[in-house]
């Protein structure tokens, strides 16, 4: 099974009116990444686009769960204790 969102997944998504986007969040001073509708997308409503692609990730599918997936923090790694 495959987990990162690759070109034919961008395809698609686009197919379907949605993006995976960097943008920069002026709060946080921190770059990060956001499902936006196309330009050719008629709904140009971001919070409707969202929650299409999360209840498509809720019915199984493999490209929202993926988009999603790469909207995810990746996990840090803690720092070990040193022993005393």
């Amino acid at each position: 099974m495959k987990d990162s969102f690759d070109a034919n997944d961008k395809a698609v998504a686009a197919e379907r009116g949605w993006e995976v986007c960097e943008v920069y969040d002026l709060r946080t001073s921190r770059w990060l990444r956001a499902i936006l509708p196309t330009a050719a997308n008629p709904n140009k409503n971001a919070v409707a686009v969202q929650q299409a692609v999360i209840a498509d990730a809720s019915r199984g599918d493999g490209v929202s769960i993926r988009a999603l997936r790469a909207l995810a923090p990746t996990p840090t790694r803690k720092p070990t204790r040193r022993k005393k």
